[in-house]
């Protein structure tokens, strides 16, 4: 499958439900009680904690696969210099295919996309997680200001 083929597939798979069906929908979200969003307040942080620090060891893979990408590459790059003298690769096109076509540097850049594939996949994982925790503060909130007024409001009863 192609890259325009992949690329179509993803917009495909979007969902993209409109506002108003989520608004018409909302009574029959799931509710969270006030225990289950105590156990979120306490939970998520040290979830999120892990994840950084997974995040943080995907980053300094994919640094690595970059820089041995790199390394392989200029390696091969030097390579042509002889190809140049023997009059085999005479213009900068043709070495830099040929640097392209070697296998060990397509491993080198296809381990680099898996690097950032990773890494991209923990930090979308930590963006969600984040946006609920936001969420359960913002419930855990309201709850609180709930229980205030209601508190409140006995006193006059």
């Amino acid at each position: 499958m192609d890259i325009d083929e992949r690329l179509q597939t993803v917009e495909e798979e979007k969902l993209t439900v409109p506002i108003e069906v989520l608004l018409k929908n909302i009574d029959f979200l799931p509710k969270l009680s006030i225990e289950q969003t105590e156990k979120l307040l306490t939970s998520l942080p040290y979830k999120m904690e892990e994840i950084e620090s997974k995040i943080v060891a995907l980053e300094m893979i994919f640094d690595e696969a970059q820089s041995r990408c790199k390394r392989v590459e200029s390696h091969y790059k030097l390579l042509t210099i002889a190809k140049k003298q023997s009059k085999e690769l005479l213009s900068e096109g043709d070495r830099t295919a040929w640097v392209n076509c070697q296998e060990e540097v397509q491993k080198a850049q296809d381990d680099v996309l898996k690097a950032k594939k990773a890494l991209k996949e923990e930090q979308t994982l930590f963006n969600r997680l984040d946006r609920n925790f936001i969420a359960v503060r913002k419930i855990a909130s309201l709850v609180n200001l709930t229980n205030t007024v209601i508190d409140e409001s006995q006193k006059y009863v």
